[in-house]
C-alpha cells in the first residue's frame, strides 16, 4: 500500500493493486474507494448494473479494464457532482437501486 500511496497517477495506483495475484478490479476499486473515496468508486456488478439502466449513454467502454475502470470513476465523479452528493453515496445509490430491483424481481416470481 505504501507503493500505492507514493503512486502519483490513478492509473498506476490500480496498475499496482491489479499486479497482485488474486486481485482484480472489483477488489482494487473497493480498497481504492476506501483509500481515496473523493476519487474513486467500487466497481462491482449492481452498481455497473444500475449505471447501465440509468446512463446507457455513459456507459464505460470496457469497465473491467483499468482505462475502462478510471473513466467509470471520472463519470460517476461527474454525476456525483451534479446531484451534489460524494462519490461514495453515489455507489450506495447505485448498490441500493439494483438490490431492490432484485428483491421486487424476487417477490413477482413468488
Amino acid at each position: 500500500m505504501g507503493e500505492v500511496w507514493q503512486a502519483s497517477k490513478p492509473e498506476d495506483k490500480v496498475n499496482l493493486l491489479v499486479e497482485i495475484n488474486g486481485i482484480g478490479i472489483p477488489i482494487a476499486s473497493a480498497i481504492l474507494a476506501v483509500c481515496y473515496p473523493e476519487d474513486f468508486t467500487i466497481l462491482d456488478y449492481r452498481a455497473l448494473n444500475s449505471f447501465y439502466d440509468l446512463w446507457k449513454d455513459r456507459y464505460p467502454n470496457r469497465p473491467y479494464t483499468i482505462r475502462g475502470y478510471l473513466e467509470y470513476c471520472k463519470t460517476c465523479k461527474k454525476i456525483a457532482d451534479q446531484y451534489r452528493i460524494c462519490l461514495r453515496d453515489l455507489d450506495r445509490v447505485l448498490w441500493g437501486r439494483s438490490w431492490e430491483q432484485g428483491l421486487e424481481t424476487l417477490i413477482e416470481k413468488e
